[in-house]
């Protein structure tokens, strides 16, 4: 086992970056040891001023990991937080894209609808709702897009076996971060 060898397994079994110090430069070597993403290749013989520099770019670099896998761990947390209350309650919830159509439906929606997760996919919220209360629908659904603003409304949905339902539906914009309507 040679040092980049040894360097792979210490990175890959105990998440610790290397830095290799070396005397060699050829390109056979300079590619293995890329392929463990060192946080510097230094050269002998080197100034200690090229080492410190080295040592506080890795160092640096160490604690952007650091942040970038706790931003991680905790965008997988809010992101279960999210999957379990949409999928676990009793109240029908759906998302829908910038034309209405659903991209997402959670279990309660499908079983108030009476359609399975992949019909409802393919249908858009007009497509449910009961004919008295579509152009209302439309209009307030485009309204709460021109002014970036929720807006709740009363409605009648018809079930996939033509069941008339009611339901009390809050639609909510979703934007970026640059204001751009995502959902």
């Amino acid at each position: 086992m040679d040092g980049i060898e040894a360097a792979e397994i210490i990175k890959n079994k105990y998440h610790i970056s290397v830095i290799f110090i070396t005397a060699f430069s050829d390109e056979d070597t300079l590619a293995r040891a890329s392929h463990v993403m060192p946080f510097g290749y230094l050269i002998k013989p080197m100034k200690s001023s090229e080492l410190k520099a080295t040592l506080n770019i890795a160092s640096y670099a160490v604690k952007i990991e650091a942040e970038r896998r706790k931003t991680l761990e905790e965008l997988y947390i809010s992101e279960e937080r999210y999957r379990s209350s949409f999928n676990a309650t009793t109240v029908g919830m759906g998302i829908i894209d910038k034309r209405g159509s659903f991209i997402s439906v959670n279990p309660a929606a499908c079983s108030i609808l009476e359609y399975s997760e992949k019909e409802l996919l393919t249908k858009a919220f007009m497509d449910i709702t009961h004919p008295d209360d579509v152009q209302d629908s439309i209009g307030r659904f485009h309204q709460s897009l021109e002014e970036k603003q929720p807006y709740h409304i009363e409605n009648k949905y018809l079930t996939k076996t033509g069941k008339v339902v009611y339901g009390f539906t809050t639609v909510s914009p979703i934007y970026d971060k640059e204001g751009n309507l995502l959902y």
